[in-house]
């Protein structure tokens, strides 16, 4: 959060924040979904908050790290020798500064990138992260943990609301894919869009057999309604038996 001239709050608008996948689950059945803001957002932010001749950034390297300082010009009233409306006012450059993320120079596919390439990103993560610094996005902090399931088409995904209260932190956040919404968290709570899962035909036995193996995770600690959340199903039988094998054989640590 910044502060405009007039002292209000300056927080991000929903159009000025981007989602990317985070993390991937051990089954690779959801990811996490990460919120951030460009460089160019905060650009943007300076301008309308100081004026396009009121700011400007210098980068610098530091043990192979860059740094870019963002530095505004602020005015006070004091002995200056610049008089306005018949006040003295003179103006300062206040700088804040921080070092963008150390970039790999090789891709995770083995692939190598231009230099150039890692270099601009570096240099574009630093000036956002001098920007926090001055408070734009800071409330990007206060974020839930968003989970998603895999079928969730993770190259669409758009902030279509966000709302803050009073202490700045993030009380309403709604997320879509494709026109969908496929997230939402509203007092305090999160909920997410789960793939349709056709029910499976379970017979008596195998039924008798999965019930007997959810009595012993119970007696094991693994409680059976945290288990049907993980797998976001309803019911034992939506699991198959030899997944609940699976489970049992690992808690059991044969």
């Amino acid at each position: 959060m910044i502060l405009t001239k007039n002292g209000e709050k300056r927080l991000l608008h929903a159009d000025e924040i981007e989602c990317r996948v985070g993390n991937w689950n051990k089954d690779k059945t959801r990811y996490t979904v990460l919120l951030y803001k460009t460089a160019r957002t905060d650009m943007d932010i300076l301008d309308e908050v100081f004026g396009r001749e009121n700011w400007k950034t210098t980068h610098y390297e530091v043990k192979g790290k860059d740094f870019c300082m963002i530095e505004v010009r602020i005015r006070f009233e004091d002995d200056s020798a610049i008089m306005e409306n018949g006040k003295t006012i003179t103006y300062e450059w206040v700088g804040k500064s921080d070092c963008g993320k150390d970039y790999q120079r090789v891709a995770e596919d083995g692939d190598k990138k231009g230099i150039n390439e890692y270099e601009k990103s570096e240099s574009s993560d630093s000036l956002k992260r001098a920007g926090f610094q001055w408070g734009i996005g800071r409330e990007l902090y206060s974020a839930p943990q968003i989970w998603l399931d895999k079928s969730v088409n993770s190259y669409d995904l758009k902030v279509e609301q966000i709302e803050y209260d009073s202490s700045d932190k993030i009380c309403t956040l709604v997320i879509s894919s494709k026109g969908e919404v496929v997230y939402q968290f509203r007092n305090g709570k999160g909920t997410a869009k789960t793939e349709d899962k056709p029910q499976l035909n379970v017979d008596h036995d195998t039924l008798e057999k999965i019930r007997d193996i959810a009595q012993k995770l119970e007696f094991e600690g693994k409680k059976t309604d945290d288990i049907l959340a993980y797998y976001q199903v309803k019911t034992i039988g939506e699991i198959p038996l030899p997944l609940w094998e699976k489970m049992l054989t690992k808690v059991r640590g044969e």
